[in-house]
């Protein structure tokens, strides 16, 4: 499994707030990846963990694009 956080290490918001448009139901999502799972910082070479990542990201996009509208309705903003 991964580790999720909330508006940390940063309480984004720009991006959120300037491609989102709740009112007209097009939502943003932001979301942050540890580089460290998927490449070497040091020699930017992918990882052995890169072919896993990708996979489950591919899978949670697909997830997330399949769920019903009702699901995104009236959440908060990234910095509340």
């Amino acid at each position: 499994g991964y580790t999720v956080a909330h508006n940390k290490p940063y309480a984004g918001g720009f991006i959120t707030e300037h491609y989102g448009r709740p009112a007209r139901h097009l939502h943003a999502l932001q979301i942050e990846v540890n580089r460290g799972l998927y490449m070497d910082e040091r020699t930017f070479q992918k990882s052995a963990g890169f072919d896993s990542l990708a996979c489950d990201l591919t899978r949670f996009s697909a997830d997330l694009m399949s769920m019903p509208d009702h699901h995104f309705v009236d959440l908060p903003l990234a910095a509340e």
